[in-house]
C-alpha cells in the first residue's frame, strides 16, 4: 500500500517538475521569436532610407521588444534553479546591450549620419544580437536539461521502489516456505 503511495508520488513530482519546465520551454521560444522579430524588425527601421517606413518598423520593433520583456518578466517570476536565474541575468545583459546599441545606431540614422548608422548596425548592433539570441538559446537548452534531468530521477526512483518491492516479495515468499516447511517437520 505505502510503497503503491510512494510510486504515486514519484510520478507525480516527476509530472509537475516537467510541466513546469515545460511551461518555462514553451514560454522562452516564444520569448525568443519575438526578440528575433523585434530584433529584425529594428534592423530594418535603422537601415532603411525611407522616413515613412522607418517610423513603422520603429515602432514595430518597440512593441515586439515590449511583448518580450513582458514573456522575459513571467519567466523570472516562475523562478527556476540557480543556474536558470544565471542564465536569465545573461539575456538581460544582453538584452541591454542590443538596446543601447540600437538606440545609437537609430540616432546616428536620425541625425542623418547614415554611414555611420550602418558601421554601428554591423560592427555593434548585429554582433549584440547574435549574443542575446544565443544567450536564450543557452537559457532554452538549460531547461530542456532540467526536464530530462526530472525524467530520469523518477525513472531512478522507480526503478529503486520497484526492486525494493521485489525484494520484499521474494523475502516474505521464503519467510512463507520456511515457516511451512517448519510445520510441514513438526
Amino acid at each position: 500500500g505505502s510503497l503503491f503511495a510512494y510510486l504515486q508520488a514519484v510520478d507525480r513530482q516527476v509530472g509537475e517538475a516537467v510541466q513546469a519546465t515545460d511551461a518555462r520551454v514553451n514560454l522562452a521560444l516564444r520569448w525568443q521569436a519575438l526578440t528575433q522579430q523585434g530584433v529584425e524588425t529594428a534592423l530594418g527601421s535603422v537601415l532603411s532610407s525611407e522616413e515613412q517606413l522607418i517610423q513603422q518598423l520603429s515602432q514595430k520593433a518597440r512593441g515586439f521588444m515590449a511583448q518580450a520583456a513582458e514573456l522575459q518578466q513571467q519567466i523570472q517570476v516562475q523562478g527556476g534553479d540557480v543556474a536558470g536565474r544565471q542564465g536569465l541575468q545573461a539575456v538581460e545583459q544582453a538584452r541591454q546591450d542590443v538596446l543601447t546599441h540600437y538606440d545609437t545606431a537609430y540616432k546616428a540614422r536620425d541625425l542623418g549620419m547614415a554611414w555611420e548608422a550602418q558601421k554601428a548596425v554591423e560592427q555593434d548592433l548585429q554582433p549584440a544580437a547574435v549574443r542575446y539570441v544565443q544567450a536564450q538559446d543557452a537559457f532554452i537548452a538549460h531547461q530542456q536539461a532540467q526536464r530530462a534531468a526530472a525524467v530520469e530521477a523518477g525513472r531512478q526512483r522507480r526503478a529503486w521502489a520497484e526492486h525494493l518491492a521485489l525484494g520484499v516479495a521474494l523475502a516474505m515468499g521464503l519467510v512463507g516456505a520456511l515457516l511451512a516447511r517448519a510445520l510441514i517437520r513438526s
